[in-house]
């Protein structure tokens, strides 16, 4: 009888916990923003993949049954995700990987199919203050994050240490900020995590623009597994060291096709010279063509990819 007490008392607190959590928004474009190890690739890749298993659902329900698209009409989208990161998707038993996101991507070169789902790691890594003029981030970039709901309708998560790293252009337009500290495993030996968070909303007067709280300090709870199970069971959905092997052998500007491993030396470069930062100042029109000029098609792997 006592552990049949315990137990409810157990589920009861547990409940309590996920159901008094923040609330997370459902706006398109979401960032999280921490130290080190404060969960937000975490949380960005686990809202990903839940938006992911959500569309895909709708999908699979809908062409079973032959559901009109009158009740959803973007049903027969095939839900995808795009990211810089390697993300293991996984649905129904089988192992999928994210499909890597490139700077042609970014640029508008290459085409990305409606309702894309897309991780956006460590943004800051180029697209930081120090990119103000730089013309493939103040124009390609902030459009792309401008126009996202518009040209895609899907859902866009970005990460990154410091929201005041990210360059102004972009995080203006950053519809909700979720600042997190405090990533730890609840009462030490649960299969739960506990995080706390402040969300921050971008706001402007008539001087300057400035980080804002909305609403008291609260937390995101979830499951956490643990380690040996995540590894008996195959459930690493991503590797939170990803980056490591950058250290020893460099980055590569070239993507591969993201695999088990979990890991990648694929940093997206959107650097330019100082020259091309001058001639932007001088000739912003010139830079804005890109915006008026056709995109470019999807390449072979990318219909591969589509295919699979």
């Amino acid at each position: 009888m006592i552990y049949w007490i315990i137990l409810i008392v157990v589920v009861i607190v547990v409940l309590w916990q996920y159901l008094h959590q923040e609330k997370l928004s459902h706006n398109t474009v979401v960032a999280f923003v921490g130290t080190m190890g404060s969960g937000k690739t975490f949380l960005a890749v686990r809202e990903a993949l839940a938006a992911y298993r959500k569309t895909k659902l709708i999908h699979i329900f809908c062409k079973i049954f032959y559901v009109p698209r009158f009740f959803f009409p973007t049903w027969k989208r095939k839900p995808v995700i795009y990211s810089n990161i390697p993300i293991r998707v996984k649905l129904f038993g089988k192992n999928k990987y994210s499909r890597v996101l490139r700077l042609e991507h970014i640029l508008r070169q290459k085409l990305l199919p409606e309702g894309a789902i897309i991780v956006l790691d460590e943004i800051g890594q180029f697209a930081s203050q120090w990119d103000y003029e730089n013309p493939l981030v103040r124009e390609q970039l902030a459009d792309f994050v401008r126009f996202y709901r518009h040209w895609l309708d899907g859902r866009f998560f970005v990460t990154d240490q410091s929201s005041d790293n990210i360059v102004k252009a972009v995080r203006c337009r950053l519809g909700i900020i979720y600042h997190l500290n405090d990533f730890h495993r609840w009462l030490m030996l649960t299969p739960f995590f506990k995080v706390d968070v402040t969300p921050l909303m971008m706001v402007e007067d008539s001087q300057k623009e400035m980080d804002v709280e909305i609403g008291d300090r609260n937390y995101f709870f979830g499951i956490l597994h643990y380690r040996w199970f995540q590894k008996r069971f195959n459930l690493y959905k991503y590797n939170s060291r990803c980056y490591s092997e950058i250290y020893r052998y460099g980055a590569i500007r070239e993507p591969v096709p993201f695999d088990s491993t979990l890991k990648t030396r694929y940093l997206m470069d959107l650097s330019v010279s100082k020259s091309d930062s001058k001639d932007y100042k001088d000739n912003k029109k010139k830079y804005r063509e890109a915006l008026y000029s056709p995109a470019g098609t999807p390449t072979a792997i990318d219909r591969k990819e589509e295919k699979s």
